[in-house]
C-alpha cells in the first residue's frame, strides 16, 4: 500500500517535479505568455506563492497503468526552501477518496535527484515513476499542495486526468 501510494504521489506531483529537453522561456513576454492550464492540471496558486510554475509536462499524457510516467517541472523559485512538506489529496471517479497523505519535501526532492536547501532561482526537476496496473482507469481529481519549513505555501496544483488502460 505504501508504494503504491507514493508511486501515485510521484505520478501526481506536478507541483514540483526537472524538465529535461524543455527550454527556458527568452523573453518576459514568452514567459508570461505560457498557459497555467491544461487539460491534466491546473496552476490554484496564490499571489503570494514562492513557486510560480512555468511549464509542466507529462509522458504519456494521460497517464497508462502499467507503464512509466514522466513528470517534469519548470518553475521559478523567489525564496529558499530549507525544508517543508507535500499534501496530496486525491479522489476517483469524483466519489471515492484514494489518497490523502502528507510527505516530507525534502524526502520526495531526494527521490526526484534534488535536495533540500532549494535556492531561489530558476528550477527544473524531473521523476519517473511505474504507475501500477492495479490503479483502476477513469477519471481522477485532486490537489496537491507544497509548503515551506513555515508552513507556507509554495505551489499549489489542481489535478484533472484520466489514467488509461
Amino acid at each position: 500500500p505504501e508504494a503504491v501510494e507514493v508511486s501515485l504521489a510521484f505520478v501526481l506531483f506536478i507541483g514540483c517535479t526537472t524538465a529535461m529537453g524543455i527550454s527556458l522561456p527568452d523573453s518576459e513576454a514568452e514567459l508570461n505568455s505560457i498557459s497555467r492550464t491544461n487539460s491534466m492540471w491546473t496552476d490554484c496558486c496564490k499571489s503570494t506563492d514562492a513557486l510560480t510554475l512555468i511549464s509542466v509536462s507529462v509522458s504519456p499524457n494521460p497517464p497508462e497503468r502499467g507503464t512509466t510516467c514522466h513528470v517534469s517541472l519548470i518553475g521559478e523559485l523567489a525564496e529558499e526552501v530549507t525544508g517543508g512538506s507535500i499534501y496530496v489529496y486525491l479522489k476517483y471517479a469524483n466519489v471515492m477518496t484514494v489518497l490523502k497523505k502528507k510527505y516530507d519535501f525534502c524526502d520526495f526532492l531526494k527521490k526526484a535527484g534534488s535536495e533540500c536547501p532549494l535556492e531561489p532561482d530558476m528550477i527544473s526537476l524531473a521523476i519517473e515513476t511505474y504507475v501500477p496496473s492495479s490503479f483502476p482507469p477513469g477519471k481522477y481529481i485532486g490537489r496537491i499542495v507544497a509548503t515551506n519549513q513555515d508552513d507556507q505555501e509554495l505551489v499549489c496544483v489542481g489535478l484533472d486526468l484520466n489514467i488509461g488502460m
